[in-house]
């Protein structure tokens, strides 16, 4: 409620005349009242007063006379990337990006991680947390919906969510406690792990547990995907065991998605890979048969001495709890893993011992100024699109990294579309034609060719260039369009048996320079000069056979002429050509 009091100027009276107000009569002993003008907007209440009057704002108005709505959505209450709308006056509502829920956003049911880091969840301080009945927003309170509900992969999900306190401030979410169960010595009791990932990229770390047992050996449970399977591998404290499902083939539009979930017991972990297709219940007890989309793996540790003298009761992992990646690698941490990548796509739907976590909990949170992502992670995930053959063009394939796509491209192109072609292979009477006449003041390429001899390339106006091999040899040889003498010269031996070699000629004023080096730049040759006049060489260009046009007649009647084509030869470009 917002109370603005506005007061009047007093007249004083003159001659026992009352004319103006506050007052009325002839001894000005009638107040007038303010409020009959109503003076109030927005259905405020107004208050007369003696020469003043009060408007009592309703929620969502300010201002003297209450006209100025409220902007709810200034102090940005909506978190993770959502989107606040205004309502109704003091009303605000949040749009939350995909696998982000709560009334403001508040919950991060998924996440997309890029494999440059991880959430990482602090074992050793976790505390069971309670749930509030309600949360406020500022100028009104809103009840939260105590469940959410949601589907992955055919399997359902119901988020509970978790918070300290009843409250959660409007200006900013705190991070809660995680809801990570203890036994009575504090440590974390974790015999069940479940959650949904989707991705295109078959490597990176899903989940590593740490902890140590009482007699201070180290125990781990790591899940990671490396050479398309899904690779388990875990240490009770005195047997380390691994084993691994193949999870490469099963896709969706070159898709992997899966619900998956660890059980931990004194005497094994099992893996299991979207645990309703494999004959398990479902969330609402309805029984289900098992299908081909059920994999399970399990670790055998019955046989640990441990397990088999009884002292072995739990797993006590009270360390740290990675997920999606390691956020700093200690030499054991290195020691456990295949490799340190984290994992590239989506995963969520994190399910302790039954109860969700909210993945914005993790100690591990740094977000940037626009709360929308942390650490290379962005909260939520948004629905993918599959990677297309056809936005690749001349033969290119797609590959789908989950954050981008990117083009393969066939032998001799390049570009983002394979739409350069970097490369031409040249056979008896093939040639290749660039039009437009730019100079042309240094030209570069990569030659192989299974002959000695023959042409590369040639131009035909201002003063004629052309490059060929002659007996191992690259000759340039000009043509002075002032002149009509030739200039002919020979840089190195036996190309034609190196593999690839690059080929440089550079035009200075009267200079030139014609450099030859093998692939790894190791020099096969370098000539340099200068010519009676300056060097003006232009397009149009020509690669391969000299041309039949009469044009052309001017290399053909040279005293040292040109040979007719380079057969068998590859030429290709250090930078992409445009044909």
């Amino acid at each position: 409620m917002r109370i603005y009091i506005l007061t009047q100027n007093i007249f004083q009276i003159s001659s026992h005349l009352c004319s103006v107000s506050p007052c009325q009569g002839i001894a000005c002993n009638i107040d007038i009242n303010e409020c009959d003008s109503n003076p109030c907007s927005s259905q405020a209440t107004c208050v007369e007063g003696i020469n003043f009057y009060t408007c009592i704002c309703p929620a969502g108005f300010e201002g003297p006379s209450c006209s100025v709505d409220i902007d709810e959505c200034a102090s940005n209450p909506c978190l993770h990337g959502g989107t606040c709308h205004q309502g109704q006056p003091s009303t605000f509502n949040c749009s939350c990006p995909p696998g982000v829920i709560g009334e403001l956003c508040e919950v991060v049911a998924t996440a997309t991680f890029n494999g440059a880091s991880a959430l990482t969840f602090d074992l050793s301080s976790a505390t069971q947390v309670e749930q509030p009945s309600s949360i406020s927003t500022g100028s009104t309170r809103r009840r939260r919906r105590a469940v959410e509900d949601a589907e992955v992969n055919g399997e359902s999900f119901t988020y509970r969510i978790i918070h300290h306190g009843g409250v959660v401030p409007l200006s900013r979410y705190r991070r809660q406690a995680i809801p990570f169960p203890i036994d009575g010595a504090g440590n974390s009791v974790i015999s069940e792990v479940r959650f949904t990932m989707a991705t295109t990229v078959l490597e990176g770390i899903l989940l590593v547990l740490t902890g140590v047992t009482s007699t201070g050996s180290p125990q781990h449970v790591v899940l990671e995907i490396a050479n398309g399977d899904l690779h388990l591998s875990a240490n009770d404290g005195s047997r380390l065991l691994s084993n691994q499902v193949t999870i490469s083939g099963q896709s969706t539009s070159g898709v992997i998605n899966h619900v998956v979930q660890l059980t931990l017991t004194s005497g094994q972990i099992e893996l299991r890979l979207n645990p309703t297709a494999c004959g398990d219940s479902d969330i609402e007890g309805n029984e289900n048969s098992r299908d081909a989309r059920c994999a399970t793996v399990t670790l055998d540790f019955s046989r640990s001495q441990d397990v088999q003298n009884g002292s072995f009761s739990a797993w006590t992992l009270n360390e740290q709890f990675f997920f999606g990646g390691v956020s700093e690698f200690t030499s054991y941490l290195r020691s456990i893993v295949k490799d340190t990548k984290g994992f590239v796509g989506c995963l969520g739907n994190l399910m302790v011992n039954g109860r969700s976590v909210n993945l914005a909990d993790a100690d591990e949170l740094s977000p940037t100024q626009n709360n929308t992502a942390v650490d290379g992670l962005d909260f939520g995930c948004a629905s993918h699109s599959p990677c297309l053959n056809t936005s690749c063009a001349n033969g290119g394939t797609c590959q789908d990294l989950w954050l981008s796509k990117v083009c393969s491209c066939a032998l001799g192109f390049s570009s983002e579309r394979c739409d350069f072609q970097n490369m031409a292979n040249f056979e008896p009477q093939s040639m290749l034609h660039f039009a437009g006449n730019p100079v042309l003041s240094k030209i570069e390429f990569y030659l192989s060719s299974a002959n000695d001899t023959g042409l590369i390339l040639y131009t035909l106006t201002t003063d004629s260039l052309s490059l060929s091999l002659d007996n191992g040899q690259i000759r340039l040889q000009l043509i002075s369009y002032d002149t009509g003498r030739d200039l002919v010269t020979r840089v190195g031996d036996d190309l034609h048996l190196q593999g690839w070699v690059k080929v440089a000629v550079e035009f200075n004023g009267t200079q030139y320079k014609l450099d030859v080096t093998s692939q790894e730049m190791v020099s096969l040759g370098s000539v340099s000069g200068t010519a009676g006049s300056p060097i003006l060489v232009t397009g149009p260009l020509f690669l391969g056979a000299l041309h039949a046009h009469p044009a052309l007649d001017k290399w053909r009647t040279r005293e040292e002429g040109l040979p007719s084509y380079l057969s068998n030869v590859s030429v290709k470009s250090e930078r992409p050509v445009q044909q």
